[in-house]
């Protein structure tokens, strides 16, 4: 149910400061990213169906993300994705913990 893991968080929780934060920007009041779970939900919005994931903050609770396409033209959106997971999995592959883990990034086929 849960991917990851570990007692040495060191990536916040997007979107948590607001504009008047943005004046004392303090990391360590702000939860970390310590979980990803491993279910993607498609939710049905507006016409469009987007692929939500969750992640368990140092606060203890569950936040959740959605993945949209900005535009009806996919291919240049599945481009970006792919182009972003590349990214991610370099980072991931460059990173002394999370080559101890073993862990990757793997984007199922829909």
């Amino acid at each position: 149910d849960v991917w990851g893991g570990s007692s040495a968080a060191l990536v916040e929780v997007p979107g948590l400061y607001s504009a008047e934060c943005f004046k004392d920007i303090r990391p360590e009041r702000h939860a970390k990213i310590l979980k990803f779970y491993q279910k993607i939900r498609l939710v049905k919005r507006n016409g469009t169906v987007q692929r939500q994931f969750s992640v368990l903050g140092s606060d203890g609770k569950k936040y959740h993300f959605n993945v949209q396409f900005s535009s009806p033209v996919s291919t240049r959106n599945e481009e970006r994705m792919s182009q972003m997971s590349a990214l991610l999995q370099n980072i991931f592959e460059g990173h002394c913990l999370s080559r101890r883990r073993d862990l990757s990034l793997k984007i199922p086929v829909t």
